[in-house]
């Protein structure tokens, strides 16, 4: 986030950062807090709070509470975000539709379009996640490896630590020994590790 957007009370993002933490944690009720906090301090609509409502949907996400994550994004997605923010808002909403048994597929290559390129490793790994469920077995475990070998290179721990729950979700059935092992290699990651934009229960 810059600070532009939050020039109007940089309490609204603390309390956003906040939130966000909160939910990393586990602790929803305090980040759903922290979230409407964030939104009533900063004011008007605006790319911010469309923020916030991508983080409010995710949080929604993991509680299993789909009619309010789906109203969060839809919400977030209605104002015009850069692609910086578009692009983790798709991913959300394409982890939505695979939740409710829908097709993401379109939602997802959207996000693969938009998703800032020269930098933004960070969101090109969270893309790259999502985009790996639409492919085929092999060729997602390939992908998901290779994003766990760069993330970890490069420091994104918690996202190299997403990209080996995704291969063993994906290998579970395709790879059961290669599974096994993604398992064991998630488990050994460290408590001091998030799995970045998952649950923490799917480790």
């Amino acid at each position: 986030l810059l600070p532009a957007l939050f020039h109007n009370d940089p309490r609204a993002f603390i309390a956003l950062m906040q939130g966000r933490c909160a939910r990393t944690i586990g602790r929803y009720a305090e980040a759903l807090e922290r979230f409407e906090r964030a939104r009533a301090g900063h004011g008007a609509k605006s790319v911010f709070e469309a923020v916030v409502r991508l983080h409010e949907a995710q949080c929604w996400l993991e509680l299993g509470v789909h009619d309010r994550a789906t109203h969060a994004i839809q919400e977030a997605l209605n104002e015009q975000m850069p692609p910086r923010y578009r692009a983790p808002a798709l991913v959300v909403k394409a982890r939505i539709a695979r939740a409710l048994r829908q097709r993401g597929d379109a939602t997802i290559d959207e996000a693969v379009r938009i998703v800032p390129r020269g930098g933004w490793y960070e969101l090109q790994f969270l893309v790259g996640i999502e985009a790996a469920q639409f492919a085929a077995p092999e060729a997602a475990l390939d992908q998901l490896v290779a994003i766990v070998k760069r993330s970890q290179a490069m420091g994104f721990h918690g996202m190299a630590l997403a990209a080996r729950l995704r291969a063993c979700d994906i290998a579970a059935t395709a790879d059961p020994a290669r599974a096994a092992r993604l398992a064991r290699q998630a488990l050994l990651s460290g408590t001091h590790v998030e799995a970045e934009s998952l649950p923490r229960v799917e480790r």
